[in-house]
């Protein structure tokens, strides 16, 4: 069965390319090879690429990709992240399902899996369905958590969850600072005096 893998660099529409599912996966799990030929980045930017199991070739990342796509790249704007990581936002639950099945990751209960990472080859893939659709409030499954979670797996080189756990909060601490500097300076602007 043939699969898509949908490049873009900055989430706009962009060619698809058949690739067999395997080869997706074979591509994330285990190459240091990007995933997709059709994204445009240099070597030392990050870029962000989709997988679906409904589109056909030729045809442009579909709107909620998309969306799913912007959310990720809004959200890597407000924290220190890699300059070159492969981030895979998977469109569709059917094909999270079976890439989950693929690589093994059917461990947790409730089927709470929203992301993993390969730091041999600089990737993450996301589960792009519940990052705009969290399945309760718990913090922990929010799209900000998310990210953060897996930027720490990523900026401490760990697979340790306890360490990528406390650099998430680290980096919740540092908006928040940075937010609330920006805030001041906003509300008390320096005056040159001269």
């Amino acid at each position: 069965m043939i699969r898509l893998c949908l490049g873009s660099k900055d989430i706009k529409p962009n060619l698809i390319r058949r690739m067999p599912l395997p080869a997706c996966i074979v591509l994330f799990a285990f190459a240091a090879v990007a995933l997709s030929a059709s994204a445009q980045s240099a070597p030392d930017e990050s870029r962000i690429d989709f997988i679906s199991t409904f589109v056909k070739p030729g045809e442009p990342v579909p709107q909620e990709c998309a969306q799913f796509g912007a959310l990720v790249q809004k959200l890597l704007t407000v924290y220190e992240h890699p300059a070159a990581w492969h981030w895979i936002v998977v469109c569709d639950e059917s094909e999270w399902m079976r890439l989950e099945r693929h690589v093994g990751l059917r461990l947790t209960p409730n089927n709470q899996i929203l992301a993993f990472t390969n730091l041999d080859v600089r990737s993450t893939c996301l589960r792009g369905w519940m990052l705009t659709h969290p399945v309760d409030v718990s913090p922990e499954l929010q799209p900000d958590h998310v990210i953060r979670h897996e930027l720490g797996h990523i900026l401490e080189m760990t697979g340790d969850e306890v360490v990528a756990e406390r650099r998430a909060g680290l980096l919740l601490k540092q908006r928040l600072v940075e937010e609330k500097r920006m805030t001041a300076a906003q509300r008390f602007p320096m005056s040159t005096g001269q």
